[in-house]
């Protein structure tokens, strides 16, 4: 009999489940009692055969109010304060003058049951990463997250993660628990605001006829943002809710969110792909409920010494309701693959790319057109419909040249030669102009046990100096002197194929440059041509030597003022070049009579609706590798006009009137595509002087201050980025007009 005059207080807690149809005596369930100070007390029972139990529980003082959950016993003990299960509420005043405590049996329904067999459950994803040529992805760490959008922000809550093994493969698994109480799964989520949803959403509010002032995409989640959609049901959302942030909402949120649902459905577009991929409120939506995660994942791997993201998925990737046991496969071109190509067969040396233009898509390379020579994405001349800016592409900067030794080929180093037009001889690249690059590899360390685990390591392949020579050793000479055992215990990762970056910029002339590579066996320390291979091997599967052929051009940077006399550099937006040059020489208002108004910076300027807007730039490289131009007028707030649209009244794009920086433009543009349908010879278009004549009020159209801004971009490939920003230049025109 237990001590009552020490203080001990008991309580029993009578189960009944005799009336549960799917009963399992086996079945473990938890009882876990909260105190007001948020104390947990937890007991794991099993019911046994006559499905009734009664569970003790013992405190050393009065334990106050308390709060009874019953739930399955894989749920921790918080996890059951915020799940709807089957709940007593225990008031003080029930232990008053009784040290003991039995309450009234407590019936199990059939409902609660079931509903616990589905509560919580382990999932397991398996899945390979890989390029999508089919090369798997080591050592990259994949994440899993389950997804849900709100209008649009999102929620994304990780459920797990796992290192991807040699061959791309990984498997995670989690435990999904559902039924949470509204208020705790808001309280859990946090919310940020999904810009690609956000631009969706946007696009179709933009279509409803009559629908103004549009709300803005905030940060966080606001139900502010509905009451303008909602219009007169807008009394809906309760004042009280307005003032409160989501989160304090708590079992608030849900009842206002069924309440407005239906009236935004009926005021807002359909829109079936947002419905397709269960977006609110469009699609019903009860997130604490959801007993099957929606999964996307995020992907990151070490490449090059840093850690970058190669995959994150967004709202249209979702795995929807995935099952308990999920394959996927998931493909990425950012990722550091185990390179999983054939060497070529013989005593040959195959080189591929430059950058990542392979040699067939660059003229006078095999397979590629004959010219224009050594450019990138050669036009095709028999067929203008074809003609693009991204056509006749030279390359700047820093060139990577890659290939491979064939599997016959004897060669322990290399060194890079060019041919020097000037003297008529092959010369070794000078000093400098090239450098050496590091690659890596996924298996044991260098010269540990060939065991695993195994990760990324990275090694240097560093130009070497011997016999007077600038040589790098060859990968297949690294891999002998290092015991590899590709594909076993070693798998490369990272430019593989890589055998040199080189400078094209202080030590060559823009121009076009035929590169070749010459082996080398190391013999007693020194470089000697291999007894069964030539020291300039043949381009594999062909007769001819090994060569590349590139045409460079190298943009130069001036002071400030630049060479046409405009200010630039630092406090300015202007370049400080010529390669682009981009310039505004005249703008003009063209009066119905002739007569002519001059429009200068900072300056006010009446328009009426019969004048003419008259702009005279300069867009215009010297070396004849423009790529396009654009010319907008900026207003307001975020508001832009394309005074290149040729849709515009009174429209007109002519050759302009020569300055001492740019000559008139013979083929006007304003891209590389058109100015070859216009007559420009491939790969040249050097642009020049221009005239844009458009209806003064298509580019003013209301009473505003105004800035025109005009960017011109070259064609170049410049340290291997195809993006044009990279050789541009920008001019800004301010002033005030005033219109009828």
């Amino acid at each position: 009999m237990p001590d009552i005059l020490k203080g001990k207080f008991y309580l029993a807690v009578p189960l009944d489940a005799s009336e549960v149809e799917e009963f399992d005596p086996e079945k473990k369930l938890k009882v876990v009692l909260r105190d007001k100070k948020g104390k947990n007390y937890s007991k794991i029972i099993t019911m046994g055969k006559d499905a009734k139990e009664i569970v003790r529980f013992e405190f050393d003082q009065n334990p106050g109010a308390l709060q009874l959950m019953v739930g399955p016993d894989d749920v921790d003990d918080e996890e059951m304060y915020g799940l709807d299960t089957l709940t007593l509420s225990i008031p003080l005043s029930q232990w008053m003058n009784k040290p003991k405590l039995e309450l009234p049996r407590i019936k199990i329904p059939s409902y609660y049951w079931r509903w616990w067999l589905i509560w919580c459950r382990w999932f397991t994803i398996t899945g390979h990463l890989l390029t999508p040529d089919g090369c798997p992805i080591p050592d990259a760490t994949v994440c899993a997250y389950d997804v849900d959008w709100w209008w649009w922000w999102h929620s994304r809550q990780q459920v797990g993660c796992a290192v991807t093994d040699h061959n791309g493969y990984f498997t995670i698994k989690f435990r999904w628990c559902c039924g949470w109480r509204p208020w705790w799964w808001w309280y859990h989520h946090h919310w940020v605001l999904d810009t690609d949803m956000a631009e969706h959403i946007l696009k179709a509010l933009q279509k409803v006829p009559g629908l103004t002032n549009i709300p803005r995409p905030q940060p966080k989640p606001d139900l502010r943002i509905f009451e303008k959609l909602l219009g007169d049901n807008s009394y809906l959302i309760p004042p009280s809710a307005r003032k409160k942030s989501i989160a304090a909402l708590g079992n608030e949120l849900p009842t206002i969110l069924s309440e407005i649902q239906k009236p935004l459905q009926q005021k807002l577009p359909l829109i079936p792909e947002l419905e397709k991929y269960h977006i609110w409120p469009w699609w019903p939506w009860w997130p604490w409920r959801d007993c099957t995660p929606d999964i996307n994942f995020k992907v990151t791997q070490f490449c090059e010494v840093k850690e970058k993201v190669i995959l994150n998925e967004g709202w249209l990737d979702t795995r929807w309701n995935i099952s308990t046991n999920t394959h996927v496969n998931l493909y990425t071109t950012e990722g550091c693959p185990i390179n999983c190509g054939e060497e070529p067969e013989g005593n040959c040396l195959l080189l591929t790319h430059a950058c990542s233009s392979t040699l067939d898509s660059i003229g006078g390379n095999l397979d590629a057109p004959l010219t224009p020579i050594g450019y990138y994405n050669p036009a095709n001349l028999a067929d203008p419909a074809s003609f693009s800016n991204s056509n006749d592409r030279p390359f700047a900067g820093s060139v990577s040249i890659w290939g491979e030794f064939g599997d016959g080929a004897d060669a322990d180093y290399y060194e890079f030669e060019y041919f020097d037009t000037g003297t008529g001889n092959w010369e070794p690249l000078p000093p400098g102009s090239c450098s050496g690059f590091s690659r890596s590899y996924f298996g044991p360390p260098l010269g540990g046990p060939l065991v695993p685990p195994y990760h990324t390591y990275y090694v240097s392949f560093p130009l070497e100096s011997i016999d007077g020579k600038s040589v790098i050793k060859t990968r297949r000479y690294f891999e002998t002197l290092n015991g590899f055992n590709i594909g076993a215990t070693h798998w490369w990762m990272n430019n593989k194929d890589l055998l040199l970056l080189w400078n094209t910029e202080t030590y060559f002339a823009n121009g076009t440059y035929k590169l070749r590579a010459k082996s080398y066996k190391l013999v007693g320390g020194h470089l000697v041509a291999s007894a069964i291979s030539p020291q300039v091997l043949h381009q594999c599967g062909t007769e001819n030597d090994n060569n590349i052929v590139l045409t460079t051009d190298n943009r130069v940077l001036t002071g400030s003022p630049d060479a046409a006399g405009h200010a630039c550099g630092s406090g300015t937006v202007h370049v400080c070049t010529s390669e682009p040059e981009s310039a505004f020489i005249s703008i003009k208002i063209i009066h119905p009579d002739g007569t002519e108004s001059q429009i200068t910076p900072c300056s006010e300027n009446q328009i009426n609706d019969t004048d003419t807007l008259q702009v005279d730039f300069a867009a215009h490289d010297p070396e004849g590798h423009l790529m396009q131009y654009t010319l907008h007028s900026n207003y307001g707030e975020n508001l832009t006009i394309d005074l290149l649209d040729s849709s515009l009244d009174a429209w007109s794009l002519t050759s302009g009137t020569p300055v001492s920086y740019a000559p008139a433009a013979v083929q006007v543009g304003p891209g590389y595509g058109a100015a070859l349908g216009q007559g420009a010879t491939s790969p040249h278009w050097y642009g020049g002087t221009i005239r844009l004549s458009v209806k003064a009020r298509e580019a003013f159209p209301q009473t505003c201050c105004y800035m025109l801004k005009l960017y011109t971009y070259k064609r170049n490939i410049v340290s291997c980025h195809y993006s044009d920003s990279i050789y541009s230049n920008y001019s800004e025109y301010s002033f005030l007009v005033r219109v009828p």
